[in-house]
């Protein structure tokens, strides 16, 4: 998460606004789990002083009719486009019965149920979350609700419009589901069959895998970071709804871990077996931490883990396919096991680590894959395949259109969705640093479309046959398996 999500607020604090002193306050253990979205059903607001207006009239109906020790809310957002502080990030709140003490919430000044409130707004309250979770105040796996959805309400806040509006906001877990509502049925036994992940919607857990905390893995889609700097843009496939796992790096989850472990699985002697664990990752930033896999394993009443793989540092942009084999040994493994991911973080926020797609499969994994072209070809062969490209496909650190009338920069680097470059136009400078990491990426790319259609005979070719086949690869794509 950006740090410039806190820089873009405005808040006014409530010495600005004309607050009265709290008759009592409670502080709220932080970071909560949940941040509920509330309208306060009055005239709305266009200016500063007419929201500080509006903003002190709560205040005195909640503290002289409703008794209340303060103003209810955490925050309120103006339609000036500014957040006016209530009890704030330090106190419990009076604003969602039952949840006061586990979540902040915010409320839109005006009444929403048959408009929505303007783009300023909406930008505002966005960012008060992701400054929330920037500053450990929210967690990063935090449950996004309306005041309706809340167990014991009776009521119609936020309003009709703006309840439909965030139901398609980050982290809200879908109509008519309350937050302590199972919604999946967690499988039980050893992984026989080839299970995927499942992502659970209301509580933040994954179905089969669990977290204790903390930190959390939370389920996002699309962009990770608005400005681009770390975490995926979207999922392993491409798409910018389908979701992934993100352990979300900020700075005050410096050097610490995130972790979600699967079932526990019961073995006896009979069951010696290999096992693969199939999943993709991401890890892209100027601090990215380690990702880990460990294999958890419990004799009588001693406890294990091993570290069966692990990857560290800035893998760039893209999603990585890896495959592990782990083999049990019964002489070792006799009582249960299980797998877990453990994301540890670096020094700050540029440092993200995603997951997608996680499968584990009984038999050793079909083909050890190689995450990166530096584990299949020299430095020296990657020089080599470098200035060989360069002559066939020619370098531009500008946009243009290559012989099919595609965008492209580069070394033959087509245009995605997924690049920055999408839609800007020809003649667009591209820096050298860029042209070199896509270069990096698209080789790699190159290295698992040779490895998928040759393997495994293609583990013993000599350094010469890996850089003709990848450098047709990078050429031809997938009609490459013409010539298999």
């Amino acid at each position: 998460v950006s740090a410039d999500c806190c820089h873009a607020l405005n808040i006014i604090t409530r010495a600005e606004w004309g607050a009265r002193d709290p008759k009592s306050t409670e502080n709220i253990s932080v970071p909560v789990s949940t941040f509920f979205i509330h309208h306060t059903d009055t005239n709305g607001c266009e200016t500063q002083d007419v929201c500080s207006a509006r903003v002190r009239s709560i205040q005195r109906y909640h503290m002289d009719i409703k008794k209340w020790a303060d103003i209810g809310y955490s925050f309120l957002i103006g339609g000036d486009g500014n957040v006016y502080e209530g009890r704030g990030w330090k106190f419990v709140g009076a604003h969602t019965y039952g949840y006061n003490r586990v979540s902040f919430a915010a409320a839109f000044i005006g009444n929403f149920t048959s408009l929505l409130p303007n783009a300023k707004a909406i930008k505002a309250v966005d960012n008060l979350i992701e400054c929330g979770v920037h500053r450990g105040k929210i967690k990063p796996s935090y449950t996004l609700l309306g005041h309706r959805d809340a167990k014991k309400s009776d009521t119609k806040c936020p309003g009709d419009a703006l309840y439909k509006e965030i139901q398609t906001w980050t982290n809200y877990p879908g109509s008519g589901k309350t937050i302590d509502r199972d919604i999946c049925e967690r499988s039980q036994g050893p992984p026989d069959q080839e299970r995927h992940l499942d992502l659970c919607d209301a509580s933040g857990e994954i179905c089969s895998w669990h977290q204790d905390g903390p930190l959390f893995w939370s389920k996002r889609h699309g962009q990770a970071d608005r400005a681009g700097i770390t975490g995926p843009s979207s999922d392993s496939t491409g798409s910018l709804t389908g979701d992934y796992l993100l352990a979300d790096a900020t700075d005050s989850t410096a050097y610490k871990s995130v972790k979600m472990y699967s079932d526990q699985y019961t073995y006896d002697s009979s069951d010696h077996s290999s096992y693969c664990v199939d999943f993709q990752y991401h890890m892209y930033g100027d601090d990215v931490g380690t990702l880990s896999l460990k294999l958890g394993f419990q004799i009588w009443f001693q406890r294990y883990r091993k570290t069966v793989w692990h990857i560290s540092g800035d893998h760039g942009n893209r999603w990585v396919r890896k495959r592990v084999t782990v083999e049990t040994e019964i002489s070792i493994f006799e009582g249960k096991m299980h797998f877990e991911f453990i994301a540890t973080f670096g020094g700050s926020y540029r440092g993200d680590i995603a997951l997608d797609n996680i499968r584990i499969k009984k038999g050793r994994c079909e083909m050890a894959s190689t995450d990166d072209s530096a584990s299949w070809l020299s430095s020296s062969q990657m020089q080599s395949l470098k200035e060989q490209l360069k002559i066939d496909e020619g370098v531009k650190y500008t946009i243009y259109k290559d012989s099919l009338d595609k965008l492209t920069f580069g070394i033959g680097h087509l245009i995605t969705r997924n690049d920055p470059e999408y839609g800007k136009p020809v003649g667009t400078p591209v820096s050298e640093e860029r042209v070199d990491a896509v270069f990096k990426t698209d080789v790699a790319e190159a290295v698992k479309l040779t490895q998928s259609i040759y393997d495994p005979g293609c583990r013993t070719w000599p350094g010469e046959v890996k850089e003709i086949m990848v450098n047709m690869a990078f050429n031809l794509g997938g009609n490459l398996r013409k010539f298999k």
